[in-house]
């Protein structure tokens, strides 16, 4: 069995405020206001387990999956993304990106030839929720008989060439609480179900159960202070001047990591909680669809201009529903992250990924950042969002 070495965490909240801003959408009234309707396939004859790394482990299972297998993933990803793969001892082959995080599926076809294990599925990202040019993938895995898991957990809603998301794979798994104010749930869809084959998943504990009750109420009832426009001359800026960059670490093997962090092998039967599932089956999708996609427009334009970043997508077309703002910080990209996170800036990016070789999946390990863009937003909370990353990286260009 290979051992799969992941690159260290380079930073944890330890040491750094609380956000000022939810990263994720806390429940409000108006979450029940609005339309139904919205595209998803992730909504009626699914199941419904506790994360989506979970519904990834049954996947993968029921592909067959195991020691004697290989799977093709994506070289930059969440750990969680890798650990069933991990836990099954199946060997993980990672398939470089491209800038704009398409797959390389030019060095696909030289992992696949090379190895000495069968591949038996491949398992597709839709980055923040951009759709991967799904035609040529499909084309691929149909000439290789690899069977495709679309992983939505990025995109619960939108269109790829006319099709919608999670419908494309032949398992499609989801993270709604990355769209919806709940605190778990991870959703499996399978299109091409087998009679029997259905995952019979555990209630959660009662005190689970309760303790997800109380919490939904809390944020229902907890109000939100208002921001305040950052100043480029404070005392949090400044200091991350001094702060140094990190790509030293990535060389060090000292520092590697390996085994499971995220995935809890006795929780892969969970089902999600009573509460997550009545929040998000009552959703009003609608707000949901035009809230993100508004706020998404909203850091474009507040950004525009600026030198030191860019966004990765800086277009949204019409069949596109975004997770978060990716923005890609191209000097002292471990400066500035920590500059915003001592500002109170909600953000995160992918720091523990598997070590592999691609070189730009190293990169977006410091600089590519993840900001909040969802429905529940306020729009003095986008104001100072994006008046906080533009003084900082005003105070790093005049500081350089």
């Amino acid at each position: 069995m290979s051992v799969i070495r992941y690159y260290p965490q380079l930073a944890t909240g330890d040491g750094f405020p609380k956000p000022s801003v939810p990263m994720l959408p806390p429940l409000s009234a108006a979450h029940w206001l609005g339309g139904k309707s919205g595209a998803s396939s992730f909504l009626g004859e699914a199941t419904n387990f506790t994360q989506g790394r979970y519904a990834l482990l049954f996947a993968l299972e029921a592909l067959g999956v195991d020691a004697e297998s290989a799977v093709l993933m994506p070289a930059y990803h969440c750990r969680s993304l890798v650990e069933p793969a991990d836990l099954l001892g199946a060997r993980v082959l990672f398939v470089p990106v491209n800038e704009d995080l398409t797959l390389r599926l030019d060095l696909a076809e030289g992992l696949v030839a090379s190895s000495q294990f069968p591949v038996k599925a491949m398992v597709l990202p839709h980055y923040f929720g951009f759709p991967q040019p799904v035609v040529p993938i499909e084309r691929f895995c149909q000439a290789h008989s690899i069977s495709l898991i679309e992983d939505c957990a990025h995109a619960f809603f939108g269109r790829a060439d006319g099709r919608l998301l999670g419908r494309i794979g032949r398992f499609s798994f989801a993270s709604p609480r990355k769209f919806f104010p709940i605190e778990d749930g991870g959703i499996l869809l399978d299109n091409a179900p087998v009679v029997g084959a259905a995952p019979r998943l555990h209630r959660q504990p009662l005190k689970t159960e309760i303790r997800a009750l109380v919490h939904g109420a809390q944020s229902l009832l907890r109000r939100r202070p208002r921001r305040r426009p950052a100043n480029p001359s404070s005392g949090p800026i400044m200091d991350g001047l001094a702060w140094p960059d990190h790509h030293d670490l990535d060389e060090s093997t000292d520092t590697y990591d390996t085994g499971l962090k995220w995935l809890v092998p006795h929780r892969r039967r969970l089902a999600s909680t009573w509460i997550s599932r009545r929040i998000l089956n009552g959703a009003a999708l609608e707000l949901i669809v035009v809230k993100r996609r508004q706020f998404y427009q909203r850091w474009l334009t507040g950004l525009s201009g600026m030198s030191g970043c860019r966004p990765l997508f800086p277009r949204l077309d019409h069949e596109t529903v975004p997770y978060v703002f990716p923005l890609l910080i191209e000097r002292n990209p471990d400066a500035v992250f920590r500059a915003l996170k001592t500002q109170g800036v909600p953000l995160w990016r992918w720091e523990d990924m598997a070590v592999t070789d691609c070189a730009v999946s190293k990169r977006y390990r410091h600089g590519l950042l993840q900001l909040p863009c969802h429905q529940a937003l306020e729009d003095d909370e986008i104001e100072w969002l994006t008046r906080a990353v533009k003084e900082t990286l005003n105070a790093f260009q005049q500081g350089a």
